[in-house]
């Protein structure tokens, strides 16, 4: 989603936003869940900082928000509406059920996603 995130940098969330259910239905409804973001756990983001900083320069790795749901976002009108909303760093069908799942569990979490949308879209352009 983000311009700053390059084909195979990681993102690493620090909080996602389930983008495509309306608030009042998660959070009034079962499973009661207090917001449409997910904040990640601090201890596990600031132990993957310390892991990309032992490493740096091996690999592009960015911290920030990530969008999710449960729909595959592949029309730019879409994507456009959601990175106006929320500007995250990327956005991905698979932190969803992760998010919830480790919320629901009392679980610790932090999610991490490598970009490879991006080069799927040149692929799937490319004229042999």
């Amino acid at each position: 989603m983000s311009d700053r995130v390059k084909i195979f940098d990681t993102v690493v969330s620090t909080e996602a936003v389930y983008h495509d259910m309306d608030e009042d239905i998660l959070t009034e409804f079962h499973p009661y869940i207090p917001s449409c973001f997910f904040k990640a756990d601090s201890r596990l983001t600031d132990a993957a900082r310390s892991v990309y900083r032992e490493t740096q320069g091996s690999h592009n790795v960015l911290f920030g928000r990530m969008a999710t749901g449960d729909r595959f976002i592949k029309d730019e009108i879409t994507k456009a509406q959601i990175k106006a909303l929320y500007a995250p760093l990327s956005i991905d069908m698979e932190g969803n059920g992760k998010y919830r799942a480790c919320m629901l569990c009392k679980q610790y979490s932090v999610y991490f996603r490598e970009n490879d949308y991006r080069q799927r879209e040149r692929r799937r352009k490319r004229k042999f």
